[in-house]
């Protein structure tokens, strides 16, 4: 009986010990819950910093030729990679060059007319946007022209500035961000719509001719105000750029590109503008085209490139 009774008393001293651990346990190191692993690299970390619940409509613009359908083109898909839910809008209906660059867009387009109508389709009913678009790939629309598209009377009818106001203001609600291929022979058409684009992506390659040629095309598109409207809003993508181009001697870097822009060249196109990037210039762009693969998605340094100036055009918005 007294033996039971000191094994009894035994187990409920081990016991306790098992809850108290050994004298020796206080001074083994503690293990630590498990931690999500973060992004290192910085662009990430900045990327993600941006809430999922903005809506953003930035318009790339420039003069023909600059690299606007590019730029757009990667933008929208570096952000689509990103998670954010994107919808390209081309108002270039003179080019439609969206259909160089989404194949599947296009052939669509030859066997369905309301697809091949779908800018228009778009602009009429915005409300059924996720319908009327052509549905890319997972987080990512567009809304444009095919090649064989021509009915003067509904272009007419619907290709306005205030069917576009209409359409950008519901858009909001749906996505992330809206890009909008828009050159600069088209913002006077579209004025009324200027006040709701939130920010301007201005595509100038680094020469005197192509700062020149913007200026101009500004002047000639644009009344002052709407100038001066168009350069505050502005944020500038040096495309096509040529590391051994130079101004007076010097290379011809983006922000002197920025610099000369503002220089007071062109009355009301004063105000200081940032450089949202650079794109440097190689045969990728044309093997973009024939593979159908946007560069952020083949190439590192452009997709490096691409993704800092997303992260600029959508500075202010999280």
């Amino acid at each position: 009986m007294k033996q039971h009774s000191r094994l009894h008393d035994d187990k409920s001293n081990q016991k306790s010990i098992d809850r108290k651990g050994s004298f020796l346990d206080r001074f083994k190191p503690k293990l630590k819950a498990p931690t999500e692993l973060q992004a290192t690299d910085t662009l990430t970390r900045e990327l993600d910093k941006i809430s999922r619940g903005i809506s953003r409509i930035v318009a790339i613009t420039g003069h023909s030729g600059c690299g606007i359908t590019s730029t757009t083109i990667n933008v929208a898909s570096e952000a689509s990679k990103r998670g954010l839910n994107v919808i390209i809008v081309d108002m270039d209906i003179e080019y439609r060059s969206t259909n160089m660059y989404f194949s599947s867009f296009h052939e669509r387009t030859k066997r369905d007319e309301d697809i091949n109508a779908s800018l228009i389709r778009t602009l009429a009913r915005p409300q059924d946007c996720l319908t009327t678009a052509f549905h890319l790939k997972e987080n990512l629309w567009l809304a444009g022209l095919g090649y064989s598209f021509s009915d003067p009377k509904l272009i007419e009818q619907f290709y306005t500035s205030s069917k576009l106001v209409g359409l950008l203001s519901l858009l909001r609600n749906k996505f992330n961000l809206i890009l909008l291929d828009l050159p600069l022979n088209l913002l006077d058409r579209f004025r009324e719509a200027l006040i709701h684009i939130d920010s301007f992506g201005l595509c100038i390659p680094n020469n005197l001719y192509a700062v020149l040629s913007t200026l101009r095309n500004v002047e000639e598109t644009l009344n002052k105000e709407n100038t001066a409207y168009l350069n505050a809003k502005s944020k500038v993508i040096v495309t096509k750029y040529n590391d051994r181009s130079r101004f007076q001697g010097e290379i011809f870097v983006p922000d002197k590109v920025s610099a000369i822009a503002t220089s007071g060249l062109l009355e009301s196109f004063t105000y200081g503008m940032k450089v949202a990037g650079h794109v440097s210039y190689d045969t990728d762009f044309d093997i973009q085209i024939e593979t159908d693969v946007p560069l952020v998605y083949s190439n590192k340094d452009h997709e490096r490139a691409y993704g800092n100036i997303l992260l600029r055009l959508l500075e202010g918005s999280s």
